[in-house]
């Protein structure tokens, strides 16, 4: 029984007694200005260290609801919502008989800018692999292949393009469509028109095709008499199997340019001029030897 008596009278001495403790103060946000956007997200929550009397704190956090302070932005001064002003929000909240000592962080950034808006270009970021002898025709369609994205203007201003994420494809042997997703930002406050985008690209068979191209000799010196030999060469090229009977002789244009491209007793051939969707163009030879004749005046 005495110690009964002993424990509740010390119990009741030291809750009598100064005591501080930390709590959470949620912090909300008013008059915000308008057509403005924070560039990093506003704080929302304060840790606080709080002084009272132990029967008063004990009352005060037997609740265990976070209190909530209002911040009218339209007060503030500069880029910061100082602590004087915070602690003076939480003491507002706290009954009177318990006080604030100290919150972190001290002081909130509340740096706004203009709301703007960019169309910048999509980027597609694949890693395709196709089947052997299938390639693509043209380059990847992207619908659309532009979007607008929104924000500050600091950052949306910083932006020339937005990725994709990577559409990764094997054995590519047919044409392909889909959708791909943008890729989310790491930025604060950035919002697209678009979520995602569609691709399409044309995929086709190649096959080899072997032509003789005759050569076109320029640049000859006034009076001079130039054979070249040999008069042609074999080409060889890979190009998609629908297109195979159109690729003719004319397509191919190669030069032996005398004046600037000859060397001691042969001159360097040139290809200038070929279809544009061909793949691996190869011709032999890559020279000519030339026999000069001098005119007779």
């Amino acid at each position: 029984m005495c110690m009964l008596i002993a424990t509740t009278l010390w119990f009741t001495f030291t809750l009598n007694q100064n005591f501080s403790t930390s709590c959470l103060f949620k912090v909300n946000y008013k008059n915000i200005p308008e057509n403005k956007l924070p560039i990093a997200p506003l704080t929302s929550k304060l840790e606080g260290e709080i002084i009272g009397n132990g029967w008063n704190l004990m009352r005060y956090l037997y609740d265990n609801e976070i209190k909530t302070i209002e911040a009218d932005l339209s007060q503030v001064e500069g880029i910061y919502l100082k602590e004087d002003i915070l602690i003076s929000l939480i003491n507002d909240e706290l009954p009177k008989n318990i006080q604030i000592t100290q919150i972190v962080p001290k002081q909130i950034p509340v740096i706004f800018e203009n709301r703007f808006n960019k169309k910048i270009p999509v980027k597609l970021n694949a890693d395709l692999n196709f089947s052997e002898n299938y390639y693509p025709i043209g380059k990847m369609k992207l619908s659309p292949d532009s979007i607008t994205v929104g924000g500050p203007e600091t950052i949306i201003n910083a932006l020339n393009f937005w990725e994709t994420d990577t559409l990764s494809l094997n054995t590519i042997k047919s044409n392909l469509e889909g959708k791909i997703s943008l890729k989310e930002s790491d930025q604060f406050n950035i919002v697209f028109a678009e979520k995602e985008i569609n691709y399409s690209l044309e995929v086709e068979q190649f096959t080899e095709k072997k032509l003789k191209i005759p050569i076109n000799l320029i640049n000859l010196n006034e009076g001079d008499e130039i054979v070249i030999l040999p008069k042609q060469v074999d080409l060889s090229c890979t190009l998609p199997i629908s297109l195979y009977d159109e690729v003719l002789v004319n397509d191919f244009v190669i030069e032996a340019d005398y004046k600037n491209n000859r060397r001691k007793d042969i001159i360097i051939l040139t290809l200038v001029k070929q279809p544009a969707f061909l793949k691996d163009v190869h011709f032999h030879p890559a020279s000519v030897e030339f026999i000069k004749y001098q005119t007779e005046e």
